[in-house]
């Protein structure tokens, strides 16, 4: 039997990103460290992929371009990221994380983790734990090869 999967409802990725977003417990991380969800995806897709133009920043993180911009002008402002210019062409500028841009970044991904894991750990049973890594694993690759 066939299923129909671009049909109203039935593929949640919307509800699966709140989802993820609120299993990490983000929200808590961004009062914290005073950043948005844009400034962390950026700070992410600069962890990720080192040094990004504009445009790229925007695919990555799913915005226009001046939604980027306006995520990006604070994290400079915080030295978190720094603005480089390409060598050949001033028009062309390039993004990156400041040791404590990845500083940050690190401390970040290790505390989302620690409260993660320590929910996995208190709330889910081992067959639960199997099918939500064995899940998140297929869900990357793939996510991976749509992107």
């Amino acid at each position: 039997m066939s299923r129909e999967y671009f049909e109203e409802g039935e593929i949640p990725l919307l509800e699966l990103t709140a989802l993820i977003y609120k299993a990490v417990d983000f929200h808590s991380q961004k009062k914290i460290y005073d950043l948005t969800k844009t400034q962390f995806l950026v700070l992410a897709a600069l962890y990720h992929s080192g040094s990004l133009n504009m445009t790229k920043i925007s695919e990555y993180i799913s915005s226009s371009k001046e939604q980027a911009t306006r995520a990006v002008s604070p994290l400079a402002d915080r030295s978190l990221v720094s603005r480089i210019e390409h060598p050949d062409n001033r028009k062309h500028v390039y993004l990156e994380l400041t040791d404590e841009g990845r500083e940050l970044v690190e401390r970040l991904r290790h505390e989302m983790r620690e409260k993660f894991k320590d929910r996995v750990e208190s709330l889910l049973s081992p067959d639960e734990k199997e099918a939500l890594f064995s899940s998140a694993e297929t869900l990357t690759t793939i996510l991976t090869k749509l992107c």
